[in-house]
C-alpha cells in the first residue's frame, strides 16, 4: 500500500487509506451499490459510505443514479480512478513477478492460493492441483 501511495504522490495524487484500497478492490467495473460492497467486505454500509466520500474527494470515484433502483446510487470509477487502478495493477504485477523470482513459481502458486483462501472474495478456491510444483523442479517444497 505504501508503494502504491508513493507512486500516486509522485504524480500529484492524494494518498489513500488502506480501507479505500480495499473498497476499490470490491468495486464492479459497471458500478456497485455501497450496500453490496459492504456485504462483500463484511463491514457496515456506513463504513463504506465514509470511504466512498474519501474516494470521491480524491477524484477516484463518483456516485451516479442506479438505473435499476431510483433510490440507490452506484459507485463508479472516474477516468482518473481507472488510470490509478491500472497503475496499481501494473505495480502489483511487478511485485508478484519479483516475489516469484525470489521464491519460485510453485511457492508463488501456493502463496496465491493461501492468500485467496484467506482473503479472497468470499469463497474458498478449488484445491491446489497436486502437480502444481511441477513448473519449477528447483522448488524446496515439492
Amino acid at each position: 500500500m505504501d508503494q502504491l501511495n508513493d507512486d500516486a504522490a509522485v504524480v500529484g495524487e492524494r494518498r489513500l487509506s488502506p480501507a479505500a484500497a480495499i473498497v476499490l478492490s470490491h468495486l464492479d467495473p459497471a458500478g456497485s451499490r455501497p450496500a453490496d460492497v459492504a456485504r462483500s467486505m463484511g463491514v457496515s454500509r456506513q463504513h463504506v459510505h465514509t470511504v466512498v466520500r474519501e474516494l470521491t474527494d480524491a477524484g477516484v470515484v463518483n456516485t451516479v443514479p442506479d438505473p435499476v433502483s431510483r433510490r440507490d446510487r452506484l459507485v463508479v470509477l472516474t477516468a482518473h480512478g481507472n488510470a490509478r487502478r491500472l497503475r496499481a495493477v501494473a505495480r502489483l504485477a511487478a511485485l508478484e513477478a519479483e516475489v516469484g523470482q525470489t521464491i519460485g513459481l510453485p511457492d508463488l502458486d501456493r502463496l496465491h492460493y493461501i492468500l485467496t483462501r484467506l482473503w479472497g472474495p468470499g469463497r474458498t478456491p478449488d484445491p491446489l492441483p497436486h502437480d502444481a510444483g511441477e513448473r519449477d523442479k528447483g522448488s524446496r517444497h515439492e
